[in-house]
């Protein structure tokens, strides 16, 4: 019994393996691609949207390396966009489904860090009172 039970779990990771990527039943495929950055990438979370007839068919979250799937996809032409949770489109493509469909790349804009300060200070500069027009800008500006 125990030895039918392992063939029986072997020959369905076995078939499992073999059917990746292939077309599901019904003539429904799965897509398959990622969202890379330039520069410095999102932390918050991203789902890539289908859509259909002006519509959300399906909506697949994006993992923390960038990749996402969607199974069950009939043939058909769609849209695909990138959204965040507030639903706020941050990039579309326009794809035809005829088949397993994998390589849909999204290249995002990474996220520009605040850039410190520039110019320097001394000890010098500091010890001199600040120009007259500095410090009557400063009294217009607390009133």
């Amino acid at each position: 019994m125990l030895y039918r039970c392992l063939w029986t779990i072997a020959f369905c990771c076995a078939l499992g393996l073999a059917l990746r990527g292939q077309s599901l039943p019904g003539g429904s495929a799965r897509v398959r691609g990622e969202v890379t950055w330039d520069g410095e990438g999102r932390t918050d979370a991203l789902s890539v949207e289908r859509i259909s007839g002006g519509r959300v068919v399906d909506r697949a979250s994006v993992m923390p390396d960038g990749s996402f799937e969607s199974g069950a996809v009939p043939p058909g032409e769609y849209e695909l966009r990138v959204a965040d949770l507030n639903e706020t489109i941050i990039q579309r493509r326009f794809v035809a489904v005829h088949g397993p469909l994998e390589g849909v790349v999204f290249r995002l804009e990474g996220i520009e860090r605040a850039r410190p300060a520039s110019g320097t200070v001394t000890l010098h500069s500091l010890l001199r009172p600040p120009p007259a027009a500095a410090r009557k800008e400063f009294v217009r500006a607390s009133r």
